[in-house]
């Protein structure tokens, strides 16, 4: 399997350190960078984050049961999902307990598939995680993933256990600050873990921007608040906690709190599909 494909296969389970982005000229403009230029079309063209609510006969084992079913109502339908998580916080929020992430190529797969499942399948998965889980079709929040960069580990397939850690950073600039100021520091960003892929061994750790499908987002986004969302990805604790430590070791924390300031949820995740 070719290091592009793994990079779809595993980018939802693996790994980062900190908030950044960079426009397209300078990807350009920069051959370090051009990794992330040529995986766009491995991306998947829509990340979306549904929110569940855990019910009063939740249990991890009737979750593992209810996946089986989900997973067949998928096969069944046909659906071109290219992928799935679930995202548990890991500290508590009272607005979700975990969320499911789904995969699409495309808003037109996307919005065909929610179409057809809310006239053929919605009334029976409601039956069917009644007491376990629900969700509200009014708090799924589409995305489209843009990688900004990933480090050169080659995934062992032997080993995959499917979980990760995620972290989201919601971020906005702060006065007389903006884009050119968060690319700025991506350029910074990117030579920092460069850097410290040559002198520690490959690196796990992957991050990407997730920009709004603004005409399909619910009101509850608040998207005129939010001027960017960052997402980090690391294989494990460890890798994350380490990742961590040099990052702090360095200016760039004072240098992002410069020009912005972000809201940061950590998640533990699990791929389902």
């Amino acid at each position: 399997m070719s290091k592009r494909i793994l990079v779809l296969a595993a980018l939802f389970g693996l790994a980062a350190c900190a908030p950044s982005g960079n426009d397209s000229n300078e990807v350009e403009e920069n051959p370090e960078k051009e990794v992330t230029k040529i995986n766009e079309a491995a991306m998947p063209g829509v990340v979306e984050y549904v929110w569940t609510k855990k019910g009063p006969d939740f249990t991890e084992e009737k979750l593992d049961e209810l996946l089986v079913k989900w997973n067949g109502l998928i096969d069944e339908a046909g659906y071109p999902m290219l992928g799935a998580q679930i995202i548990t916080p890991q500290v508590e929020d009272e607005r979700y307990d975990l969320m499911w992430v789904l995969m699409w190529s495309s808003m037109e797969e996307r919005n065909a598939s929610w179409t057809d499942w809310a006239s053929k399948y919605d009334e029976k998965w409601n039956s069917m995680t009644a007491g376990i889980t629900s969700y509200n079709p009014e708090n799924v929040f589409p995305f489209k993933p843009v990688l900004r960069w990933y480090g050169s580990a080659e995934k062992d397939q032997s080993n995959d256990t499917g979980t990760s850690e995620v972290e989201y950073s919601f971020c906005s600039y702060n006065e007389g600050f903006g884009e050119q100021d968060l690319a700025d520091f991506e350029i910074v960003f990117i030579d920092f873990l460069e850097e410290y892929q040559k002198e520690n061994g490959p690196l796990s750790y992957a991050y990407l921007l997730n920009e709004p499908y603004i005409d399909a987002m619910p009101a509850t986004y608040p998207i005129d608040d939010i001027g960017y969302m960052w997402v980090s990805m690391w294989p494990n604790a460890d890798e994350k906690l380490a990742g961590y430590a040099a990052y702090s070791e360095t200016d760039l924390p004072q240098l992002a709190d410069t020009f912005s300031t972000c809201k940061r949820d950590a998640f533990s995740s699990r791929r389902i599909r």
